[in-house]
């Protein structure tokens, strides 16, 4: 039985917790443990690591490392590099997190925080949020929208994904497919050894983690991708340096980027037919056409899925639909049949303060009973 407690891979780290109940604690014996460790089970990204770090070592005559050392470590970039050999800001975000995660396992008891994707996840990578930080725009008002729709996509695990209006929440989403791609992968790795339990009952569901399709159809969780539309047209726009950046976080397997008109687009995938999409973020300025925007991309939402509009409250033209929208809701949903919806403000902002958000749901649709209690 594979407790969510237990470490996956113990051998020389879990030598190394025996020896200390912290990383702060570590001495530079531990520390090279722990880092061969790494070395071993990271692949070819992080393979190198303890090499470097002994050469460093060696070349100032004298041990450069420590527990505290290594922590302090992730907060600099020239230490990671000098010290570390880590040149890519791919190398320096995946030594972060496993910094984070092997702090947590010796601090944490509780199975929660050993569960795959606790508190793990590029956005609480200091080094991952100044990689990001020239995609950041206050005109546009998402730094704590982003954040949002990344914890959002890793709770819901939505497969095809569309945001209309790239830029800065892009990153977020993208990071969040990958991060979910790890976290499975993690789980089915833990599968193959026993059934993963928390106590004596079942932790995960047998039928999302099926070979081929999901029991609904859908492909499995790796068969991910968000699909940005823009056309590069706002004058605070940072969507033209999304590639660049999604490139340098090795992000670029979970994009399409298409610079085109939302509305061309949009007509583009109804003609390919069918419900296709999970997860849609709209944040394109649509305030005067967004039931134009609704009629022509809601049929391409699947039933459970989530259309959420920025900037809906706080201004008028916006304000005006949300109120028809939510009476529609109360009346069946009219020709959008059945939908759910609710909003959320920032009482703090003037503008770009809030958003909605609508769920899809249809006749017949309800959520899975998977048990009595918990």
């Amino acid at each position: 039985m594979a407790e969510l407690a237990a470490d996956p891979s113990p051998s020389k780290r879990a030598r190394v917790r025996q020896a200390a109940s912290s990383v702060e604690a570590w001495d530079e014996a531990q520390c090279l443990a722990w880092l061969d460790e790494l070395a071993t089970s990271s692949g070819p990204l992080l393979q190198n690591i303890c090499l470097a770090a002994r050469a460093a070592s060696a070349e100032v005559g004298g041990s450069v490392l420590s527990g505290k050392g290594l922590l302090a470590a992730t907060r600099s970039t020239r230490e990671l590099r000098d010290t570390f050999g880590l040149h890519s800001v791919e190398a320096r975000c995946a030594f972060e997190r496993a910094v984070v995660r092997e702090k947590s396992k010796l601090q944490l008891a509780a199975p929660a925080a050993l569960c795959p994707g606790a508190l793990t996840g590029g956005p609480y990578s200091e080094v991952w949020r100044d990689a990001v930080r020239p995609l950041y725009s206050m005109h546009m008002g998402t730094e704590h929208m982003a954040p949002l729709l990344y914890a959002l996509v890793r709770f819901l695990k939505p497969q095809q994904l569309l945001e209309v209006g790239a830029g800065y929440t892009s990153i977020f989403l993208l990071q969040a497919l990958r991060d979910n791609a790890e976290e499975l992968a993690e789980f089915r790795c833990l599968r193959q050894k026993a059934p993963v339990r928390c106590g004596e009952t079942p932790w995960l569901l047998d039928e999302f983690f099926a070979d081929e399709r999901q029991p609904d159809g859908r492909p499995c969780p790796e068969a991910t991708k968000l699909r940005c539309v823009d056309d590069l047209t706002h004058p605070e726009t940072t969507a033209h340096k999304l590639r660049e950046v999604a490139s340098e976080l090795e992000l670029l397997p979970w994009l399409s980027l298409e610079v085109a008109d939302a509305w061309r687009f949009g007509e583009r995938l109804a003609e390919s037919g069918g419900e296709c999409l999970d997860f849609v973020w709209i944040d394109f300025g649509a305030r005067s056409r967004l039931d134009e925007f609704f009629e022509l991309y809601w049929p391409r939402v699947r039933q459970g899925g989530h259309v959420l509009v920025h900037s809906t409250l706080t201004n008028r033209l916006a304000r005006t639909w949300l109120e028809s929208m939510r009476t529609r809701s109360e009346l069946g949903g009219g020709k959008l049949g059945e939908f759910a919806t609710f909003s959320m403000l920032e009482p703090h902002k003037l503008f770009q303060n809030s958003f909605s958000i609508f769920q899809k749901r249809g006749e017949g649709y309800a959520e899975p009973l998977h048990t009595d209690f918990a």
